[in-house]
């Protein structure tokens, strides 16, 4: 298992950056909240949905593309758009996954190759989640003008051609390596900063309450499914046809899946398409919403702390590579398991309670997995590896509900809210790749593995504590929007 990050700056086979919230019911905003187009008197083909009463002055953002369904078919404008909207958001988080997660079995070796130092090589693959960082933000504000639709294409065109483009580095070698490698990873991050942040826009555009949580628990197992195969598929065709070989595959594959798409993403009606009124600090300003930016950027922290000290920790106490290879298949594969029940279960009333449940557990395992310097917690193998389930599933609790909390933080601002939310969550997810490798090292170099985990998992439990303490915030540091994360009570539309 390689030290480097990989994935983009986080790890081969954890499960992280697909976080996808997608996808199946279209919301009606007004000034107070985003509610979802039902009314009574809509009609029954729902070609064109009935605008809300006059006191709401919603307007439905998503249409049904075919203009030609007939009347008696009314259960298409509900079913059909929500079962495309899942057929493309599961397309998206599986293939996405694969161009970032293919490069850790052989990458490390031929950059040596290559006559590039290990550092140089990692800074090549930590690039692209830089790139995300910078440009999700970005992308989020465009959504209501280009809609996801067209950010969700662009981004998946440039990610194939990149990935290809990857591959002819092989024909460098040293400075000019390392060179080509940055620019093409940075553009890679382009494109999937586009396609990430367009597909949870559609997601959060589809679904509203409850329904939010669920798709994004389903659609991690989507994700965790890319992120197991592309390692394998990596090494397979790099053993297979060398190095250039597992990148023209991938690239191609990545293209492919635009032809479907180009059919299957719902349109967004133009008359709607406008600047955002809403900006990223209105977003990262409404209470609460900074504290669940820090528990997402935390939790894709600690998946890539595992990459960077796991492998050496556990090679003292004679645990083959291979076998610390499973154990990353397991991280991810409890991931996947625990992602999809997380996100039936969560609703708007208990998304804040499973984030700070999740944030304990993550430092609870962090601290036996060390483990912590008190004296008392054995340093057993057994007892380590067992840590790594209970850190994935706490992390599937802190990653899982980020999304749908924040979108109803952020109601109140409006329906352009939930396209800069998207942009925002992608973002925090690309921090954390970045904030991992960097803390880690720092801590396992500076203070070792033991102190360095327990360390770790001390500021976790403090952001926990400051989530769970948000209610008791002093008066008039709050307002009446902040009740959704402090009170645990959630403005409803009028009717």
């Amino acid at each position: 298992m390689s030290l480097l990050p990989v994935r983009g700056g986080s790890r081969s086979f954890a499960p992280g950056h697909c976080r996808r919230v997608h996808a199946a019911h279209a919301i009606c905003a007004d000034h107070r909240a985003a509610v979802t187009c039902n009314s009574p008197a809509g009609p029954v083909d729902g070609t064109t949905p009935t605008a809300m009463p006059s006191d709401t002055n919603a307007t439905c953002a998503y249409q049904p593309v075919s203009d030609t369904v007939p009347k008696q078919a009314s259960a298409g404008p509900t079913t059909r758009p929500r079962i495309t909207a899942v057929v493309v958001l599961c397309m998206l988080s599986l293939v996405l996954a694969l161009p970032l997660s293919l490069v850790g079995p052989f990458f490390p070796g031929e950059a040596v190759r290559h006559d590039v130092s290990l550092v140089a090589a990692g800074a090549i693959l930590s690039v692209f989640p830089f790139a995300v960082l910078v440009t999700a933000p970005m992308f989020g504000m465009l959504i209501p003008i280009l809609g996801p639709k067209a950010l969700i294409l662009t981004g998946s065109v440039v990610t194939g051609i990149s990935t290809a483009a990857f591959a002819l580095i092989d024909d460098f070698n040293g400075t000019p390596f390392v060179v080509s490698g940055f620019a093409i990873r940075i553009i890679q991050g382009i494109g999937s900063a586009a396609s990430s942040t367009g597909s949870d826009a559609l997601m959060t555009s589809m679904f509203t309450g409850c329904s939010i949580g669920k798709m994004a628990g389903f659609l991690e197992v989507c994700g965790s499914i890319g992120f197991m195969f592309g390692p394998f598929l990596g090494g397979f065709l790099f053993e297979y046809g060398g190095f250039q070989l597992p990148f023209f595959v991938v690239g191609a594959l990545t293209l492919t899946t635009v032809i479907p798409l180009m059919w299957l993403i719902p349109r967004r009606d133009k008359a709607l398409r406008k600047r955002s009124q809403v900006t990223v600090y209105q977003i990262m300003t409404t209470p609460g919403v900074a504290l669940i930016f820090a528990a997402s950027v935390v939790g894709m922290t600690v998946f890539s702390f595992l990459d960077l000290a796991l492998q050496p920790e556990l090679a003292s106490q004679n645990v083959s590579p291979s076998s610390v290879g499973l154990l990353f298949v397991m991280i991810s594969f409890i991931y996947a398991l625990a992602a999809p029940a997380i996100g039936w279960v969560s609703t708007p009333a208990n998304t804040r309670g499973l984030i700070v449940f999740g944030l304990s557990l993550v430092a609870a395992s962090l601290c036996v997995l060390g483990p912590a310097p008190v004296g008392f917690i054995p340093r057993a193998l057994s007892l380590r590896c067992g840590s790594l389930v209970f850190l994935s599933a706490g992390a599937a609790m802190v990653l899982v509900p980020v999304v749908p909390q924040m979108v109803e933080l952020t109601k109140h601002l409006g329906a352009g809210a939930t396209d800069v939310v998207s942009g925002v969550v992608i973002a925090s997810y690309s921090l954390g790749e970045i904030i991992g490798p960097v803390v880690g090292g720092a801590l396992l170099q500076y203070v070792g593995m033991s102190l360095g985990a327990s360390i770790f998992a001390t500021c976790i439990l403090g952001i926990a504590l400051a989530i769970l303490a948000a209610p008791m915030l002093p008066p008039g540091s709050s307002s009446e929007l902040a009740k959704p994360l402090l009170a645990g009570k959630y403005p409803v539309a009028e009717p």
